[in-house]
C-alpha cells in the first residue's frame, strides 16, 4: 500500500471511529464470484444538481454555510429505452460519489438507474473537514434526491425522463451513509416508504434522538468485513438477529473499511457486486431466483460467506 493509501486510511478511519463515537457505539486469491450472464446495457453518466432551498447548511467552520442544501448529484442510465429501478447510493463519512464509480457503473450496466448524491457536509470534495454530526440532514436529503429524481423522470428533456420505474426503489450506503440508509427505511424519524429494499455496507447504527428503529417491511443485505476495526461486525451481527426476514449477512473476511465497496481493487470486489446485483435482482424485479442467487454470489471459499433468512 502506497504511503498515501496509508495516510488516507489512518485519517479515514480515526474520523469514522469519532462518528461511532458520536452514536454511542462500542466500537489470499480466488476466484472472483460472477453473476449468471445477462444482458449488459451501456451507460450514460451525468451529474445533476439538486438545491433544498427549504433546509440550510450549517457549517460549523463557516466555510459551507448556505441558506439552502445542495446535493451534487452523480447519475448512471442505462442506455435502452424504458423504465429502470430506481437505486440510491448514500457515500461514507469522507467520502464522495466518485469512490464508487465501479459499483455503481456495475448495477447501472445491469439495469438500474443509480443516483449518489455528495452530502454537503460529509464528503471530502474541499478542502474543509467533515462535519460528522450532520448526519441527522442526510435522512433528508436522500428522501429530497429522490423527490426530484421522479419528478425529472417525468420531464422532457432531462436525462432522466422515462427511464425511472417509481415503484422499484432500492437504497444502499456505505459506513456513514449506511448509517444513513438505516434511518430512511427503518427508523421513524425519517422513514421513507417509497424504499423497497436495502443494501447496507460496514455500516454504522446512528441515534436519531429517542426515535426508534423498526428492522421489518424491507429486505435487507447487510455486507461487512468480520476484521473492521472502523465500525465493528458486531453492528450488522446485532441487527441480522433482530431484522425480520427476508435478511442477508454478508461476511467479508479481509480487507479494510472502504475497499470492498470503492474503487479501491479488493479480492472481494466481484462478490460483492454479484451479491448485491442479484439482491436488486431479486426484490426490485421480484426474482425468485434471484434472491436464491445471493447467497451463491456472495459465497467464496476462504473469502466471504453469507448468512440469510428469507421468510
Amino acid at each position: 500500500m502506497a504511503r498515501g493509501d496509508r495516510r488516507r486510511r489512518g485519517w479515514f478511519s480515526a474520523v469514522v471511529v469519532a462518528a461511532i463515537a458520536v452514536a454511542g457505539l462500542v466500537p489470499g486469491t480466488a476466484q472472483a464470484a460472477v453473476a449468471p450472464k445477462t444482458k449488459t446495457h451501456a451507460v450514460r453518466h451525468v451529474t445533476l444538481t439538486f438545491v433544498d432551498h427549504s433546509r440550510t447548511t450549517d457549517d460549523p467552520t463557516g466555510v459551507r454555510t448556505a441558506d439552502r442544501r445542495t446535493l451534487v448529484t452523480e447519475a448512471y442510465i442505462p442506455k435502452a429505452k424504458g423504465t429502470f429501478p430506481l437505486v440510491v447510493m448514500a457515500h461514507g463519512n469522507a467520502g464522495n460519489p466518485g469512490k464508487l464509480t465501479q459499483l455503481l457503473t456495475a448495477w447501472a450496466q445491469a439495469g438500474y438507474v443509480v443516483v449518489a448524491p455528495a452530502f454537503p457536509l460529509t464528503n471530502d470534495l474541499t478542502a474543509a473537514p467533515s462535519i460528522v454530526v450532520d448526519f441527522k440532514n442526510q435522512p433528508a436529503d436522500v428522501s429530497f434526491v429522490i423527490d426530484r429524481v421522479l419528478s425529472q423522470a417525468k420531464h422532457r428533456g432531462s436525462p432522466l425522463y422515462h427511464h425511472v420505474d417509481a415503484n422499484h426503489i432500492g437504497l444502499a450506503g456505505h459506513s456513514l451513509g449506511g448509517g444513513t440508509a438505516y434511518a430512511v427505511a427503518f427508523n421513524s424519524c425519517c422513514r421513507d416508504k417509497r424504499i423497497d429494499a436495502v443494501i447496507t455496507m460496514d455500516a454504522v447504527k446512528l441515534p436519531f434522538d429517542d426515535d426508534p428503529y423498526a428492522f421489518r417491511g424491507k429486505p435487507l443485505l447487510m455486507i461487512h468485513i468480520a476484521g473492521d476495526p472502523v465500525v465493528p461486525f458486531k453492528t450488522s451481527h446485532d441487527i441480522y438477529a433482530i431484522a425480520a426476514p427476508p435478511k442477508y449477512l454478508m461476511t467479508l473476511n479481509q480487507g479494510i473499511h472502504f475497499e470492498p465497496f470503492e474503487n479501491a481493487p479488493s479480492p472481494h470486489d466481484g462478490a460483492v457486486i454479484a451479491a448485491s446485483t442479484a439482491f436488486w435482482d431479486g426484490y426490485l424485479r421480484n426474482n425468485a431466483a434471484a434472491r436464491r442467487r445471493v447467497i451463491r454470489a456472495g459465497t467464496e471459499a476462504g473469502l466471504s460467506q453469507v448468512t440469510a433468512t428469507l421468510r
